[in-house]
């Protein structure tokens, strides 16, 4: 059963930046949602990989971060307001709900030749983003079960660079969440908010 944005908080979908990258593997590079308010600001947020969200349906993640950022502008103690525009990117831009599967289907990526051009384009997506973006949020969670720390990375570093070359250092927040006292992960990574409850957001 397909999930649908929340037309409370969504006005529209203003690009959903889809391509096959193998075969049956679908991606998705770039996601960005206007909210149903007047605001002029855009938050870009990197999260692991796609899980169903598009053009025409969302997923629960996706909708769990539009609600709570929405409800953010109108936080006194916010660090982040006036926000207009959501960019949603990601780590690996391999459509996938599980990601226990993203290995899976990285390896078929990987062994047909297809990596290079893929991190190319997720490069150019994040950097789209970011350039128009006054706020950054990282939220892509720990390296998905048996991928490779090394193709994690290589995306990390990308978009930290990236963060750099346009200033945003000091405009880049992590996630908050009722469940934990620490903002990373055991492993250093900024938390993933799919089965967590937001909180708010610090640098």
């Amino acid at each position: 059963m397909s999930i649908r944005y929340n037309s409370n908080h969504v006005d529209k979908i203003l690009i959903c930046e889809r391509e096959c990258l193998f075969k049956d593997i679908e991606g998705r590079y770039l996601l960005k949602v206007k909210l149903k308010n007047n605001f002029a600001d855009t938050l870009t947020i990197a999260m692991m990989n796609p899980s169903k969200a598009d053009k025409k349906c969302s997923d629960d993640t996706v909708n769990k971060v539009i609600s709570f950022v929405y409800e953010m502008n109108s936080c006194e103690d916010s660090l982040v307001k006036n926000i207009g525009f959501i960019n949603f990117v990601n780590v690996f831009p391999v459509y996938e709900p599980n990601s226990g599967n993203v290995r899976d289907k990285l390896e078929q990526i990987i062994a047909n030749g297809k990596l290079n051009s893929m991190q190319n384009k997720n490069k150019i997506a994040f950097e789209t983003a970011i350039s128009g973006s006054q706020n950054v949020v990282l939220a892509w969670g720990d390296v998905p079960s048996k991928v490779k720390a090394k193709y994690h990375n290589h995306e990390a570093i990308m978009m930290y660079e990236l963060l750099k070359s346009y200033g945003l250092e000091n405009n880049t927040y992590l996630f908050k969440y009722e469940e934990f006292e620490q903002i990373l992960t055991n492993k250093k990574r900024p938390r993933h908010p799919a089965r967590n409850n937001l909180r708010l957001m610090l640098r």
